[in-house]
């Protein structure tokens, strides 16, 4: 298979995949399922262009194949005409050999380019994932840590929003208590859910196929999905708190 037939059908297997998403699943059914197709859909849309399926088996070509070089042998005469246009075409072809290689020589310094940009810009979308990784990380060790059951706090006067990584929460200090409540709910949905883990996915995913956009808007609804989810988990124990939580059907949305 050739890089270009990989590149179309990639798009159109992933294409199809996120309008099929938009269009029956996102916000018609579970967070967890429309978590599992956009990760799924999008590994599928780059290992199903690389399947080779014969349509039909290799012997039967062969055997046509001979059996047209039998009847056109046994049945068809050539003409003396054809016979001179074959001896000159044969006189001509002793000076294609010099510029097929020329041509053949700048088809290979376009795809060696082509190769080089592609990977290039992959290592510097790769990089950038690791720099900013590491930032976290560096940022979680200048932090004042409390460790909690389900996650661990880190608190730090330069953190202006709060987010989550893996197990670890980062957020500032001016925070009201009830305010606070609600930003630790949500970024611990998040890592109960483990979502850190599907963007860390999907951003290597997106990095190594940075030429598919549509790698880059299933990224985007991932993350707006896990939103979503966490806030339903707001809803759901601040109803559960004010004690309206026989009543969840009716005062919040139904909990996916």
């Amino acid at each position: 298979m050739s890089v270009i037939s990989f590149i179309v059908e990639s798009l159109i297997c992933s294409g199809l995949f996120l309008v099929l998403y938009r269009w029956m699943l996102a916000k018609k059914v579970g967070f967890r399922i429309c978590r599992a197709y956009l990760i799924v859909t999008m590994v599928l849309s780059v290992t199903i262009p690389i399947m080779d399926v014969p349509l039909y088996p290799s012997e039967n070509v062969v055997r046509l194949s001979e059996w047209t070089v039998f009847s056109f042998d046994d049945f068809c005469a050539v003409p003396a005409d054809l016979e001179e246009a074959v001896a000159v075409n044969h006189n001509s072809e002793a000076i294609k050999p010099e510029s097929s290689a020329q041509i053949t020589g700048k088809s290979i310094d376009l795809k060696l380019i082509l190769a080089i940009l592609y990977t290039l810009v992959g290592v510097i979308s790769l990089a950038l994932l690791a720099y900013n990784t590491a930032r976290i990380y560096r940022l979680r060790s200048k932090s004042k840590l409390t460790y909690e059951e389900d996650y661990t706090l880190a608190e730090h006067e330069d953190i202006k929003t709060p987010f989550s990584f893996i197990r670890t929460i980062f957020m500032g200090f001016n925070y009201e208590p009830q305010e606070r409540r609600q930003i630790l709910t949500h970024e611990a949905s998040h890592v109960r859910h483990r979502h850190s883990y599907e963007r860390l996915f999907m951003s290597v995913l997106r990095s190594i196929f940075w030429f598919n956009p549509f790698f880059w808007m299933a990224e985007k609804d991932l993350e707006e999905v896990q939103e979503w989810e966490a806030d339903k988990d707001v809803q759901f124990i601040l109803c559960r708190q004010s004690g309206t939580l026989s009543h969840w059907n009716r005062l919040c949305p139904e909990r996916k």
